[in-house]
């Protein structure tokens, strides 16, 4: 009987089996890379990543929410031996920091500095983080001029040092506020003038006929009067 082309066209080919290794033994499993490192531009919903795998060269940026990042990092302590991180300090203190260090990660807090290196004038995430990712690569590979180590404090540290700040800012914000009223009375014509109190108590020329206090307080810290 002749066979058709329709047929030998709709025959199926069996597929080729896998050939097992000579001895019997199993396939190998993919070896680990020795380092990972990863520049991390920290924003507040978004952080942007270039990775670096074994002193290779670096690989497109990719972006990620927070709780997909801390996955992600996970995922790269199976696929290398050692793992490294770095973002540079700023309002989101070290939180990140403890957390990827919890998890087994050598991660690094560096000192702020523009990357722009050749005065591109070109600021974006992607570059940040490709440019930060270079310089892990370096300061892990031994250049320890590479970038700036910033130390982290311990929690309670941190803690006693917000103590501290929290009154320094609330007094540069009184005088900020007081500059303001003291502008808005030039503008229309007025003059507001200021007097501290000596010591204890109320102000020694502290009079009924002061309208205004910019900033009221037990004791009568500062009142302001019209001239």
């Amino acid at each position: 009987m002749i066979i058709t082309d329709k047929r030998i066209r709709s025959k199926k080919q069996p597929r080729p089996q896998a050939q097992p290794l000579a001895g019997g033994l199993a396939e190998p499993a993919p070896q680990k890379a020795q380092t990972i490192k990863l520049g991390v531009d920290v924003h507040l919903d978004l952080y942007v990543v270039v990775r670096v795998i074994d002193g290779g060269t670096p690989q497109p940026p990719q972006r990620f929410k927070p709780p997909e990042f801390m996955l992600w990092c996970a995922k790269q302590l199976i696929l290398a031996e050692k793992v490294f991180t770095c973002y540079e300090a700023g309002p989101f203190g070290y939180s990140l920091h403890r957390r990827l260090a919890k998890m087994g990660v050598t991660h690094y807090v560096i000192r702020p500095r523009d990357w722009d290196e050749y005065g591109k004038k070109v600021k974006t995430d992607k570059r940040d983080a490709l440019a930060m990712a270079l310089c892990l690569d370096r300061y892990v590979g031994g250049n320890r001029e590479a970038f700036c180590v910033v130390r982290v404090p311990t929690e309670a540290e941190e803690q006693k040092r917000s103590v501290s700040r929290q009154p320094e800012s609330l007094q540069q914000e009184k005088q900020r506020l007081a500059a303001q009223g003291r502008s808005h009375a030039l503008y229309y014509g007025g003059h507001l003038q200021g007097t501290r109190r000596p010591g204890k108590g109320r102000c020694h020329n502290c009079r009924p006929s002061w309208s205004i206090c910019w900033s009221p307080c037990a004791g009568c810290w500062r009142r302001w009067r019209w001239s």
